[in-house]
């Protein structure tokens, strides 16, 4: 039974943490996808004027 408690308690703790490291990947992926596109389109223009 302490295990089963131990286990709880655990991811009561752990929860929080995981769902703000879950939020800053995204964030991340969110904005390496923007800068990425940005990135593209920027290069896109630099050629075509070029």
């Amino acid at each position: 039974m302490a295990t089963t408690v131990d286990f709880c308690s655990i991811a009561t703790l752990a929860e929080p943490i995981l769902v703000g490291m879950d939020r800053v990947f995204w964030t991340g992926v969110f904005f390496a996808a923007k800068v990425f596109v940005s990135l593209k389109s920027g290069v896109a223009e630099f050629f075509k004027f070029s």
